[in-house]
């Protein structure tokens, strides 16, 4: 069966160094929940000079299967660094430019596949102020670094709501036409410390093949028995994002894709940790060390 390197592709709903984060709620500071605060808006908010650093870490496993059977298991994983630096804001148009420099990687993965400038690299992207992607550096649009960093809502919101968000992109090595839906909740605002407060916002939703009936994808375009597929996707995470900045200082995303031939099915598990490490009072785990387990369901909560 053809494998389809999906798994990075669904990760990158949280690309840029406005996200961090994937460990157990032992590893976080006391981040205590707030008495109810009304409704908030939830919005990216740029500072020219303003700018973090941010670690990576992605963790997949790939498990094939023949009859029931395991056949074949593959880890994979990449830990990188990014420092991001805001060097334009439009404030009446509500836009940001935003510098990625990656100043560290560790592992063969390439960083395309999470949108994300390569080693010693600068990618430069500028948003709006509700997360949408207005340039991505010299990227095609209509390729995985037009989806939106993050979903926001529209407008303020309280504790309780919910708000969609849909994307699609076309991979650039696959040519396969993907679409995400994911909806977001707003759990809880939180104190996180000299960071302010934070919202804690839990996402779920899943990827498809657009166009395809039933999520049914032949390799070969045809209707081939041998390599007709159907593709399966699950997405789920939580994350912790400023409101005073509107960055994202803490997060967990989990996915789950599965390909079913014929004779052959392909299950993937991934996991993407990333966390803010600088400046220290948006760093809110309490150790710096921490583990991405693409087996482990726990969330940040």
């Amino acid at each position: 069966m053809k494998k389809l390197k999906i798994s990075k592709l669904i990760l990158v709903l949280l690309p840029l160094a406005l996200v961090a984060g994937c460990v157990t709620s032992k590893k976080m500071k006391n981040i205590a929940v707030l008495p109810d605060q009304g409704p908030v808006e939830i919005v990216l908010r740029p500072t020219v000079g303003q700018g973090d650093r941010t670690e990576y870490r992605s963790r997949t496993l790939t498990e094939t299967f023949s009859n029931g059977e395991i056949t074949r298991k593959i880890s994979e994983g990449v830990d990188f660094i990014v420092d991001t630096k805001v060097t334009h804001v439009d404030s009446a148009n509500g836009v940001g430019t935003y510098d990625l420099t990656t100043v560290s990687k560790e592992g063969n993965i390439d960083l395309s596949d999470f949108a994300m400038p390569e080693l010693n690299e600068t990618l430069q992207y500028v948003l709006t102020k509700d997360g949408r992607v207005v340039r991505a550096g010299d990227m095609p649009v209509g390729t995985i670094y037009y989806v939106p960093p993050v979903s926001l809502p529209k407008g303020e919101v309280s504790v309780g709501d919910s708000w969609s968000m849909k994307a699609e992109w076309i991979s650039v090595k696959s040519g396969i036409p993907l679409r995400m839906e994911v909806v977001s909740i707003l759990k809880n605002i939180r104190d996180c410390g000299a960071a302010g407060r934070c919202a804690e916002i839990e996402l779920s939703g899943d990827v498809t093949i657009v166009g395809a009936s039933k999520n049914v994808l032949s390799s070969n375009g045809k209707n081939d028995k041998d390599l007709l597929m159907r593709f399966r996707s699950d997405i789920q995470g939580q994350i912790l994002l400023s409101l005073n900045k509107g960055s994202v200082l803490h997060s967990i995303i989990r996915s789950e894709e599965s390909l079913f031939g014929v004779k052959d099915t392909v299950r993937i598990k991934s996991c993407m940790l990333t966390y803010v490490t600088e400046p220290k009072e948006e760093h809110v785990m309490a150790e710096k060390s921490a583990e991405c387990d693409p087996l482990s369901d726990v969330l940040l909560f």
